[in-house]
């Protein structure tokens, strides 16, 4: 999806493989597709892993399929209540390293 947007954004003129690209895309309902086939609901259930980097990517997928999901995912409890607590442990983390910085500032 991120390609088929890049290719179709680009302003400038485009080689013989970058207009084959967006003939191809323009053949594939990919929006329908995602939607049809749950990858909205399959995406947000992989924020459940643990590690930063990880959710950082899957963050980063949610964010690209935020206008085709968005039905979805405005109703996802399950999301909802994991975002909200993804706030609030960074929203800690990030205290902490400011406090971790002033002490170290004052020493």
């Amino acid at each position: 999806m991120v390609e088929k947007e890049m290719v179709q954004g680009t302003g400038h003129d485009s080689n013989d493989l970058e207009q084959d690209k967006i003939l191809q895309y323009q053949k594939v309902d990919l929006v329908g597709a995602v939607k049809e086939q749950g990858w909205c609901t399959l995406v947000s259930g992989l924020l459940a892993v643990p590690e930063h980097d990880h959710r950082e990517k899957v963050l980063k997928t949610i964010n690209v399929l935020l206008s085709t999901c968005w039905e979805v995912y405005k109703t996802d409890q399950h999301l909802n209540t994991t975002l909200n607590n993804f706030r609030k442990e960074y929203e800690e983390l990030v205290a902490e390293e400011q406090k971790e910085s002033e002490r170290s500032e004052e020493h």
